[in-house]
């Protein structure tokens, strides 16, 4: 991959601070940091299907991320915004194998979150109406 300055702009904005017009726009500040990394390897071919799955794990990341507790959901942003940084610094320092880890781990921490959110029965939030007997 070849190396391009991200910018720590791109991992850092949209953090929240508690301020909620700041909470609604990580969902973006997220996609952009994603999308400059993919960019980054100068590869369509990489590039625009890393996209297309990048959009289709987000809706998933945020539907999941509705069900978190406060604490917990602040617990995880801050979660992403190190290991964002780490990815930067990776790349960065032209650290190919180091940010291929990180990222790694990134990934098996959404696909574990992923699989805890399905597993889990949502039944006591189901509202039943009138029962059919």
């Amino acid at each position: 991959m070849r190396r391009q300055p991200l910018g720590r702009a791109a991992a850092h904005r949209g953090r929240s601070g508690g301020d909620p017009p700041a909470a609604r726009r990580l969902p973006a500040a997220n996609r952009d940091l994603h999308a400059a990394i993919a960019r980054a390897a100068h590869n369509p071919h990489v590039e625009a299907p890393f996209v297309g799955l990048l959009n289709h794990g987000m809706r998933l990341n945020w539907i999941c991320l509705d069900h978190f507790n406060a604490g917990d959901l602040d617990k995880h942003l801050r979660r992403a915004c190190i290991e964002h940084d780490q990815i930067v610094r990776s790349i960065e320092k032209g650290d190919a194998a180091g940010a291929e880890r990180l990222a790694r781990e990134h990934t098996n921490t959404f696909r574990q979150r992923l699989k805890d959110f399905l597993s889990d029965s949502l039944a006591s939030e189901i509202r039943m109406g009138r029962q059919i007997r």
